[in-house]
This record gives C-alpha cells, sequence and structure tokens, in this order.
C-alpha cells in the first residue's frame, strides 16, 4: 500500500504531551515506556494513564520478586522445622545423659539445658512470623501478577 501522508492533517492535529515512564526492575533490567496524550485531555485522563503504566511496571516488579520470595518461605519453613527439632532432643538428649548417670526420678533440666529450650522457642516464634510475613507478600505477588487490565 501505497499511501500519501497528509501534511495539511498532521499540522492541524492537536499537540499532545509526551510521557515517558522509566523503571529499573532489577540490576540489569531496566523498562522504558513511552506514549503521548493530548495537551488539553482531562487531567483525570492523564492520570489514569499515568497509573496503568505504573500499575504495568508494578506486575514486572512483583514478577521478579517472586522467585525470591518463594525461596524464602521455603527457608524459613526449613528452619522453622530444625527449630521444632532442636528443641525435642533437649529433652531427649536430657533424659539420655540421666539415665547414663544412673539417677532417679525424672530428668530435670539444667540451667544452660531450659535457655537453650528458651531461645529455640523464641527462634521458632520468629521464624513463624517470618513465614507468615512471606505468605503475605508473595500472596500480594500473586494478586498484582494477576491483575493483568
Amino acid at each position: 500500500m501505497n499511501e500519501q501522508l497528509d501534511i495539511e492533517s498532521l499540522t492541524k492535529q492537536e499537540i499532545a504531551v509526551a510521557v515517558s515512564i522509566t523503571a529499573q526492575v532489577k540490576p540489569g533490567r531496566q523498562i522504558v515506556m513511552q506514549t503521548y496524550v493530548g495537551r488539553d485531555d482531562p487531567p483525570a485522563q492523564t492520570h489514569a494513564l499515568i497509573d496503568r503504566l505504573q500499575h504495568m511496571v508494578d506486575r514486572q516488579e512483583a514478577r521478579d520478586e517472586l522467585p525470591g520470595a518463594l525461596f524464602q518461605l521455603e527457608f524459613e519453613k526449613k528452619k522453622y522445622e530444625e527449630a521444632k527439632l532442636q528443641y525435642v532432643k533437649i529433652d531427649e538428649r536430657n533424659a539420655i545423659e540421666w539415665e547414663k548417670r544412673g539417677k532417679k526420678g525424672p530428668p530435670q533440666l539444667s540451667k544452660s539445658e531450659i535457655e537453650g529450650k528458651h531461645n529455640t522457642e523464641n527462634n521458632m516464634k520468629a521464624n513463624k512470623l517470618n513465614i507468615e510475613k512471606w505468605e503475605k507478600k508473595i500472596a500480594e505477588l500473586e494478586a498484582t501478577i494477576a491483575k493483568v487490565d
């Protein structure tokens, strides 16, 4: 198709304002989006366009963040399970040592074992909070990714 460009109609068109959004999504990855809006368009229309472009950037950032967040969640779950095992082993080791020493009655924890158990409980609480934090973050990222319009 060999269409002729109508210069007269181009000069009669309304003046436009360029909009350019540049975002660093992650090291080595940058998104640049450019468009225009009419100079006399209502501000609400311009804001809606900028919001739409910003959502596109947010979605790309969420896509890049999601694998790291999933990794962190698994890491926190693993630390929590290890702390649970350590908590149980404190009592088990104490009972074994109690029998080896030939002591009578129910095993009693030493001060260091009580402190170790207390520290492990605190670690488990912190791990639980971190797990909840990462689950919430992942849900937010997935919601951002799912919203494509």
